[in-house]
């Protein structure tokens, strides 16, 4: 669906799922609407949506929930879906799970705060934030999944908690402006976890360190020293 100039929708209350791409690239779009039966949606469904800033969804709704306009599973503890506007978000205290692709292609998010309520980041959950310039992750966290925080381009410095064992495969992949990493305590660093940063110069590896997987740092082009 390519609706440039689709500003609002009504999903009649008997659709149930929504497939890829439904929305994609509708720009004007400012918030959507779950009706109590829509209960299932494709990963893709709001891709390019640029001015998406709110979910709602009817107290009814037996899969879904709503927190400042961002989307939850119905308990509140699973962060499903951020809208692709929202420049800043404060994740609700009773998340455990921050959700596959969940932040994903939130191009104009700055500011996240994630609390240490949670235990699980899956996923892709911040891939291609490109204004998202830092993030702190709790001491809840103790392995990062596949490509977490992969193309985040405006990203300059991570530090990692002294409970972090593991950083996944394609982590930081293409995280352009990384320039500084604090390692802390990781023991295992993933295939691809930080290929292509090309602004990291210098990298001091932890005594902790017991595995580095292929083309860990492959790409840097500005790395010198290890």
């Amino acid at each position: 669906m390519l609706c440039i100039s689709l500003e609002s929708i009504t999903i009649p209350s008997l659709v149930e799922r929504i497939e890829d791409e439904a929305f994609a690239d509708c720009e004007l779009l400012e918030t959507f609407h779950f009706p109590k039966q829509l209960t299932s949606y494709d990963e893709d469904v709001w891709i390019g949506t640029i001015s998406l800033n709110s979910f709602t969804v009817d107290p009814e709704n037996s899969q879904f929930s709503s927190i400042d306009g961002v989307l939850y599973d119905k308990t509140g503890k699973v962060i499903l879906r951020v809208p692709e506007g929202k420049a800043s978000v404060q994740i609700a205290d009773s998340v455990r799970v921050v959700g596959e692709k969940s932040f994903s292609n939130c191009k104009v998010l700055k500011s996240v705060v994630l609390p240490e309520s949670i235990v699980q980041i899956d996923s892709y959950a911040f891939e291609n934030c490109i204004a998202l310039s830092s993030l702190s992750f709790p001491k809840s966290i103790t392995r990062l999944a596949e490509g977490v925080c992969k193309g985040c381009e405006s990203m300059t410095e991570i530090v990692f908690s002294d409970k972090m064992i593991r950083v996944g495969q394609s982590a930081f992949e293409n995280c352009k402006s990384l320039s500084k990493i604090d390692f802390a305590k990781v023991e295992e660093l993933g295939k691809r976890s930080f290929f292509a940063c090309d602004s990291l110069k210098e990298v001091t590896l932890p005594v902790t360190l017991k595995s580095i997987e292929t083309e860990t740092f492959g790409d840097c082009l500005s790395l010198l020293k290890i």
